[in-house]
Parts: structure tokens; sequence; C-alpha cells
């Protein structure tokens, strides 16, 4: 680029002093009479000189202008291209940043303790209303996360005209607490009817209620248990 603008601003410079000498000689030949077929052949050898300084100077500045556009051309690709790229990049990082965000709220929903919304107490009363009134034995786990969710569902049971009673002396002490909550009784195969009623208000919720089979429950019997908070 910058060399065919040197050879471009030469070939115009030489245009200038060939035209400059072409009129001193056209002066010169009509003064000087004796000289008059000299000066004239030197004018028009100038007048060719110009002729040929002018057609290189238009070939160099028609490449000077076609290296102008492709030049131009180029640096606004670069700059689309960049654009694009910068684009991309904001993208892939607003991404990154919904991603992280996203995993933040399922971090804290995860460590969050379980509660009864008011939607689900209202629901759960409804549908357990069904069988009122109702007696059940309970078992909770002593974490104090386990302690508070149960204490909710508790005074849903209450509202509904549910009562929990405690559980006889002969089950013994439970030693190792599974996590979620789930409906025992001696028989899976025929449960009561309670049992029934609970697992399927407890899906309507939204919350999973594992049926158990535990032959200390006794017949006509069920139990709700509630363990600690599953890991997912």
């Amino acid at each position: 680029m910058d060399s065919v603008k040197y050879f471009s601003s030469v070939a115009e410079t030489l245009g200038v002093v060939l035209l400059v000498l072409v009129v001193i000689f056209e002066l010169v030949a009509l003064l000087w009479k004796a000289r008059e077929r000299l000066f004239a052949v030197l004018s028009l050898s100038a007048l060719l000189l110009l002729a040929g300084a002018e057609y290189i100077a238009n070939q160099y500045n028609h490449r000077k202008d076609a290296l102008y556009e492709t030049r131009e051309q180029s640096l606004t690709v670069t700059f689309d291209q960049k654009l694009q790229r910068a684009g991309e990049s904001a993208q892939k990082a607003q991404n990154r940043a919904s991603a992280a965000e996203a995993q933040a709220e399922e971090l804290k929903r995860q460590h969050a303790p379980r509660t009864l919304t008011p939607q689900q107490k209202a629901s759960l009363v409804t549908m357990l209303k069904i069988l009122s009134p109702q007696e059940l034995y309970f078992v909770c786990s002593p974490d104090p996360e386990s302690q508070q969710y149960f204490a909710q569902l508790a005074n849903a049971f209450t509202s509904a005209g549910w009562k929990f009673v405690f559980h006889p002396s002969n089950w013994g002490t439970v030693v190792l607490y599974p996590a979620g909550l789930q409906v025992w009784v001696s028989d899976t195969r025929s449960p009561p009817r309670g049992a029934l009623v609970l697992q399927e208000a407890f899906k309507k919720i939204g919350v999973k209620l594992r049926m158990t089979q535990f032959l200390m429950v006794g017949e006509g019997k069920f139990t709700l248990y509630v363990g600690p908070k599953p890991s997912n």
C-alpha cells in the first residue's frame, strides 16, 4: 500500500515537471527562432513523456483506490467479526452467570428446611377431612429440621380432625432414621383406608410418601413417619 502511494506521488510530481517543461520549451521555440525546431522537438518529447507520466499516475491511482477499498472492506469485516465475537463472549458470560445463579438457587433449595405452604396445608386439610375423625401413630426423627416439619404437619392434621397418638411401647427404640416420609402399615397389600387417603393427599400436594410394611403397627392401624430431609 505504501509503495503504491509512493510511486503514484512520484508519477504525479513528474507529470507536473514535464508540463512545466512543455510550456518552457514552447516559449523558447517561439522566442528563439534559430533553435525553434530543436525546442519544438523537446517540447513534443516532453509532451509525450507527460502523457506517459499521466498514464502511469492514473494506473497507480486506480491501484491505490482498489487497495483502499479492499482495506476498508477488510477493516469492516474485521470489525464485524470482533463485534460478533464480543457478542458471543457476552452471551457465554451471561449463560455462565445464569447457570451459576440456577446452581446457587438449587443449593439454597436443597439446604432450606422443609415447609408446608399455606396452599399445601389447605389442600391437605380438605382431603384429610374425608375420614375425619381419624387416629394414627407417629414417629419422627430427632433432628431439628424434621421436628419442625412434623409440627407443621401435625397442625394441618389437627385442623382436619386427625389425631396423633403414641405408638405402643413394645415397638422398642428406633436406632436408624431413613430419610423422607413414610406411612407404615402391617400389610402393604391390604392397607387401611386411612393410609391410602393419607398417601393420596400427600401426592396431591407434591410430597412423596412411601408406604412401608411394619408388622408391629397392627391390623387396621397406620403410622406417619417423618425422617430427615432427603439429600435431593
